[in-house]
């Protein structure tokens, strides 16, 4: 991991061509998985069967890029990554496999640029996972985006996440039973949450 970031600080100069960068970033992260599993098929599908986001904030520009199903917002403006026809969602791994085999697109599995903004005009920004689009039914985006709390606090996410999908209880008296609805977010839900930080004059 130290390694990949290592490399990738090396990396900044080749900006200038953000899809050649992204090419060379996919390349280094399939071999990382390919690494951890031994290359072994069946590890690499249930291990890494996930999304990949990612920010990088330079001096002058700020670039989000990612692969799979998810999420951002930029100053409160919301981006849905929708998953392929037929709830397939792009993720990075697939790249590594057989995708005949796993009824896949045959297509070139890689890190896509999403946007590319000037860092100065950045204030806040959310990356999440599709799950996170459950809970931005529950807790809206500027109430994520103007709590100090979250930025603040490192366990603030984890409880606000925990808070929004308890389980709820009823008791069917017609039925003569207590009945469990259990939350609300169904599938993985990952959010990160940045913000300018105001330095004191």
């Amino acid at each position: 991991e130290q390694e990949l970031v290592s490399k990738l600080c090396g990396k900044r100069d080749s900006l200038a061509d953000p899809d050649r960068f992204l090419h060379w970033l996919t390349l280094q992260l399939q071999s990382q998985m390919n690494v951890l599993v031994r290359g072994n098929s069946q590890q690499l599908l249930e291990y890494f069967s996930s999304t990949v986001l990612g920010i990088l904030i330079l001096k002058e520009k700020t670039y989000i890029f990612g692969c799979g199903d998810g999420c951002f917002a930029i100053n409160g403006v919301l981006t849905i990554k929708e998953p392929l026809d037929g709830n397939v969602p792009p993720y990075l791994v697939y790249g590594l496999l057989d995708q005949r085999s796993l009824n896949v697109p045959m297509q070139d599995w890689a890190l896509t640029l999403f946007s590319i903004v000037d860092t100065e005009t950045v204030e806040t920004m959310l990356l999440g996972t599709d799950g996170a689009q459950t809970l931005l039914e529950h807790v809206s985006l500027d109430e994520l985006l103007s709590n100090e709390v979250l930025f603040s606090n490192p366990y603030a996410i984890g409880k606000l996440l925990f808070r929004t999908n308890r389980d709820t209880s009823h008791i069917d008296w017609e039925q003569r039973k207590t009945v469990t609805q259990k939350g609300p977010l169904d599938d993985d839900t990952t959010i990160v949450l940045i913000q300018r930080k105001k330095l004191e004059s």
